[in-house]
């Protein structure tokens, strides 16, 4: 595993990363997982498959269950699940059990594997690389192979959309780096629409992500160009 990815997790996460291919975990129900926790951010992927299963809509969403903000210091429009009470235990824990356990966010459905996406500099290609962190909880009489857990809780669909994911990140990071407080509320509530709405109406996931991706493209030149010619006159519109 490279070290940028060590370091970078360790930087932002609070994680600590183990190298290795087997670990040893049984998750127990124990709930720890679900609780004292306010990191549990959710991808567009996970945003659809939880409103589909609720059968709510983008905003409902929001209100009940997650709040949407500009991260730092990424400046990325983030969703993230609401964690309630002073124990911060994750909304959709109900008597020791997750009401979406059939669309858990994919960072929970790995627990305690996580993942990050990183770009290829030769391909150009987004890979995803997994990763095992230290956890107290659960019971550690199981030995697991790192990519016999992956497979038996996400399918290649689900990591061809992660990926995805990660490229559409990148692409709104280059489209906003370097213009912070520059970017008007307008401009970032059309960037966390593009990035978040709507997919419970497409038909496949991939294909609409990867439109979007080319619409994040596209609104980039605007917002680079609008800054090229208007620098220093405050915000931009898209």
């Amino acid at each position: 595993m490279e070290k940028i990815i060590r370091d970078e997790l360790e930087k932002n996460r609070n994680i600590k990363v183990l190298d290795t291919d087997t670990f040893d975990f049984r998750c127990t129900c124990c709930g720890a997982c679900c609780r004292n926790r306010e990191d549990i951010l959710l991808s567009a992927y996970d945003v659809m498959r939880i409103q589909k299963h609720l059968g709510i809509s983008f905003i409902e969403l929001l209100e009940k269950y997650c709040e949407l903000y500009v991260g730092r210091p990424s400046g990325l429009p983030i969703i993230r699940i609401r964690p309630r009470g002073e124990k911060k235990i994750c909304p959709f824990l109900v008597r020791n059990k997750c009401e979406i356990h059939e669309v858990k966010p994919t960072v929970c459905a790995l627990y305690p594997v996580g993942r990050v996406t990183k770009l290829n500099k030769d391909s150009g290609i987004g890979e995803v690389v997994y990763f095992v962190q230290e956890t107290d909880c659960g019971a550690k009489d199981v030995r697991n192979n790192l990519q016999e857990w992956v497979r038996n809780r996400i399918t290649e669909y689900d990591e061809k959309c992660g990926v995805l994911w990660g490229e559409m990140l990148r692409i709104v990071h280059s489209c906003i780096s370097g213009l912070e407080g520059q970017i008007s509320d307008d401009t970032y509530s059309y960037l966390a629409q593009i990035m978040y709405c709507g997919y419970e109406e497409a038909e496949d996931f991939a294909v609409e992500i990867t439109t979007r991706i080319e619409q994040i493209k596209t609104l980039a030149e605007i917002i680079n160009g609008n800054h090229t010619e208007e620098a220093g006159n405050g915000a931009v519109e898209p």
